[in-house]
């Protein structure tokens, strides 16, 4: 019994004894974590800083850095967070936030006052210690190593404190403290060889979807094949990738938003040959560096259908009518031979008296220059204004006239076939909607090569 009460009694000295108190530069501590230890380019990653600090001390003893009010007085340093080296910064990722208090609390972070989370807190006796903590994501763009320094915790303490005559709290003779925490290194590998068909880089989980705008086509018909792909690291980043799956089926343009999480592409197609045709499923190739051992990846889309019907307007097969009928069944062709040459003669000649007698003007030269000043303009930038004067110089208009319902058809009668001239007036529609903040539209150069050449014929 007398040992228990001298024990009781030589327990407060103890721990009153300096060889056993906590020095003050352990009363706070930043920390780097991260669960990558290597990357491949164009992968995510996320690092998460965190500082703990005992909140019981810093109540009594902490002193202010700043004027200005903040819940911690400490100053928060790592630079590289907001300028990575070897990496891209990504949007923040959520930190879930301790208890029903307050969720987050203020300090100064890279010279500003920052809000960060209030990741645990403990109030047990002898280890009251609160973690704030950040997370930031970001994706590595070259192989190499990613080296994350360390990052450094300043903060003051007194002993002693005093109220000034506003009656507020001033520490007398502050003692000021600078902590480090520990660097990170992460590597970055290059990919592994043995990449399947159409592997345009995506890194990540992911997969994707397909839709089309329509169930019945005739042959060569445009009709619209909506792609959305999501899930990857660096969906905004891989170029545009090429249709796989679709055997039998012309590519006559791409629109691609470039979105991210979520990228929508949707390509203009049209179809070869008449009947039930099958479009997919789409392939989505992709690289997975979370599987074991990293791995390639082929994605399916649903498969779909779609009903093309013959082109009433096409040639009809050798040995058959548009109906169907075979050769030997047909109306004698020379009757319709011949009528068609008289009207054509006499067409002809009805044309050569008239312009005899209207006797035009000859071709203002401006409209050939007018001509060459717009396709020059529209080599330098594709836009609304740049495409409606190259339109309105062939069309003999103002650029403004262009512009409206009906430009397909005008176009058709110049001479461009339907369906160039229905992209033509889609395109156009889209520009002037990116000009007032719509989605952006690219530019097939192969249509203005078409445009050309129905221009020049």
């Amino acid at each position: 019994m007398s040992r228990l009460l001298l024990l009781i009694v030589l327990l407060p000295l103890l721990a009153a004894s300096p060889a056993l108190a906590v020095e003050p530069e352990s009363r706070a501590t930043p920390v780097l974590r991260t669960r990558a230890e290597s990357l491949v380019p164009g992968q995510a990653f996320d690092v998460m800083l965190l500082v703990g600090y005992d909140h019981a001390y810093f109540e009594k003893h902490a002193a202010p850095l700043f004027r200005q009010a903040m819940d911690v007085p400490m100053q928060l340093t790592l630079p590289w967070l907001e300028k990575p080296q070897g990496a891209e910064r990504l949007p923040e990722v959520r930190v879930p936030t301790w208890g029903n208090t307050k969720p987050t609390q203020s300090l100064v972070f890279n010279g500003e006052i920052a809000e960060w989370s209030l990741f645990e807190k403990s109030d047990k006796p002898g280890h009251t210690s609160t973690r704030m903590a950040r997370a930031f994501r970001f994706r590595a763009v070259a192989e190499g190593a990613i080296e994350i320094p360390a990052p450094t915790l300043r903060w003051a303490y007194a002993e002693r404190f005093e109220e000034d005559f506003l009656g507020d709290r001033v520490a007398v003779d502050p003692r000021f403290i600078e902590v480090a925490g520990e660097p990170l290194r992460i590597e970055v590998k290059a990919l592994p060889a043995g990449a399947p068909e159409g592997f345009a880089g995506a890194i990540g989980a992911g997969g994707g979807s397909a839709a089309i705008d329509r169930k019945s086509v005739k042959v060569g018909e445009p009709f619209r094949l909506t792609v959305r792909l999501d899930g990857h690291d660096n969906v905004d980043q891989i170029p545009t990738p090429k249709l796989l799956g679709v055997a039998g089926f012309s590519v006559l343009g791409v629109d691609d938003d470039r979105g991210a999480p979520q990228r929508t592409i949707v390509y203009e197609i049209a179809a070869e040959k008449a009947g039930v045709q099958a479009l997919g499923p789409i392939r989505f190739p992709y690289f997975d560096p979370r599987a074991e051992g990293g791995t390639y990846v082929v994605a399916l889309s649903d498969a779909l259908e779609i009903e093309v019907l013959p082109d009433p307007e096409a040639p009809a097969a050798q040995g058959e009518d548009s109906a169907g009928w075979p050769a030997w069944a047909r109306w004698p062709s020379w009757p319709y031979a011949l009528l068609a040459c008289l009207v054509t003669f006499w067409v002809l000649w009805a044309w050569r008296r008239q312009r005899k007698v209207a006797e035009p003007e000859p071709d203002d030269p401006r409209d050939g220059e007018r001509i060459v000043a717009a396709r020059a303009a529209l080599d330098v930038c594709v836009d609304d204004r740049t495409l409606a004067e190259y339109l309105a110089a062939h069309l003999d208009c103002s650029a403004a006239a262009v512009i409206g319902p009906g430009l397909a058809q005008r176009l058709t009668d110049a001479g461009v076939a339907r369906y160039a001239a229905e992209r033509t007036e889609r395109l156009l529609e889209r520009l002037q909607a990116a000009r007032y903040g719509g989605a952006s539209s690219s530019f097939d150069p192969a249509l203005l090569s078409e445009l050309q050449d129905a221009f020049t014929t």
